[in-house]
């Protein structure tokens, strides 16, 4: 957690300048682009990369990392037969012609966010937190140093796309010799029978955590795609600003939090049937800091905007403050929520997520729709209030599942 919080410095203190260098418009771009970076990545793997956490034995975590590797490279390549096939008009139709320029590097973006994601599983089930943390600082520091010189080089949203890639790209590299060393260790070979094995005993995540993890990226960046189409891209650009100065302090402080809070109640899982000791201890860890770090950085949100980056972005600090009671909500409950998994709960977890895609999308589309003179502003609040009450729900709905209670006589996911 200190090395989480240090990796905080870099784009805390780049985003002063970074702001300066890039306009609204440019931001919008990026907002779109990896909003769509996000929900192909989050499916690539056709949520195996789960299944690396939760084998026992270390021989089966690597044949979990070989069969999600091997799911992530077919469809990357297919992605990029499909974005040169239709020559990139397809996809930048369907979120707007500004992301042209940049939708050629999809598919290597892509494919780099799924491995990132695979070996990040890998490091939690073999308890490599600290390697976690020096990745994450890399990931943090490269990215934000080369945003600032490719806004010097002066880029544009292209500088944006090839910043990320190249941080993801050094946290990827600091994977593969630990796990080389393992795999070594215990002279694994892979087999495309016991991958068939595997992926028969974790059907039901393919099945079901597939599903909801597409539902539950569309939904997670849904504002960037119906902002850019109904509000334009300098507006987008405005509340990408303000949900990249809260997403970083809550990203890493929730990924990190959410890192240990899966290895220790798939640990108490396993010995006891229940995760409820590691449900309290972390929903406590949770609420307090959402209390005394972010509810802070909220509150003085929009007095503090105009002047760290320039009278251009004034709106963005407002925005933050519009979508308060969701970043807290989600906050808090998105760690948690992964006891769903645990307790093989994964159709219960996809009927949570239609729920809130359909929430997400009736309170973002319809004002604008029904009120054709409603401010971003106020469709923001409205979504946020509506939205973080159903993650609210869903903390009350982990607490219940964390007692061991199941909907299925299925074998649970960590035996």
């Amino acid at each position: 957690m200190m090395s989480l919080a240090a990796s905080q410095l870099a784009p805390l203190v780049s985003a002063p300048i970074v702001s300066r260098l890039y306009s609204p418009e440019e931001f919008g771009v990026y907002g779109l682009y990896f909003g769509i970076v996000a929900i192909l990545a989050s499916v690539s793997s056709l949520a195996l990369h789960n299944s690396i956490v939760l084998e026992e034995v270390g021989r089966r975590a690597l044949h979990a990392v070989t069969l999600s590797f091997a799911t992530l490279i077919a469809f990357s390549v297919s992605l990029f037969l499909l974005i040169f096939l239709f020559d990139g008009d397809l996809l930048s139709k369907l979120v707007g012609s500004d992301t042209y320029a940049v939708i050629y590097f999809l598919p290597l973006s892509v494919f780099l966010s799924g491995t990132l994601m695979c070996l990040t599983s890998w490091a939690i089930r073999n308890n490599r937190f600290g390697l976690l943390a020096r990745n994450k600082i890399a990931l943090s520091i490269t990215t934000a140093f080369l945003q600032v010189a490719c806004g010097l080089w002066d880029l544009g949203s292209i500088g944006f796309v090839l910043a990320n890639m190249a941080g993801v790209l050094l946290a990827v590299l600091l994977f593969v010799a630990p796990i080389g060393r393992q795999w070594r260790d215990i002279a694994f070979s892979p087999s495309i029978a016991a991958a068939r094995r595997l992926l028969a005993q974790r059907k039901s995540i393919v099945y079901w955590m597939l599903p909801a993890n597409l539902v539950s990226s569309i939904t997670s960046f849904m504002p960037e795609l119906v902002i850019g189409k109904l509000f334009g891209v300098a507006l987008l650009g405005q509340y990408v600003l303000a949900n990249r100065m809260v997403s970083f302090p809550v990203a890493f402080i929730s990924s990190g939090i959410q890192d240990i809070f899966r290895h220790q109640a798939v640990s108490e899982f396993q010995s006891t049937g229940k995760s409820r000791k590691s449900f309290w201890r972390f929903l406590m860890i949770l609420l307090v800091i959402a209390v005394m770090v972010l509810g802070p950085v909220i509150l003085i949100s929009p007095y503090v905007f105009p002047k760290l980056f320039g009278s251009q972005w004034g709106d963005a600090g407002a925005l933050i403050q519009a979508v308060s009671f969701l970043t807290l909500a989600r906050f808090v409950s998105s760690p948690l929520s992964y006891i769903w998994i645990i307790h093989d709960h994964q159709r219960l977890d996809l009927l949570w997520q239609i729920g809130l895609s359909a929430l997400s999308f009736a309170t973002l589309l319809l004002p604008p729709l029904l009120v054709p003179n409603i401010t971003l502003y106020s469709t923001l609040f409205l979504y946020s209030v509506v939205v973080g009450a159903w993650y609210v729900l869903s903390v009350f709905v982990s607490h219940f599942l964390s007692g061991g209670a199941r909907s299925s006589p299925d074998k649970p996911a960590g035996v």
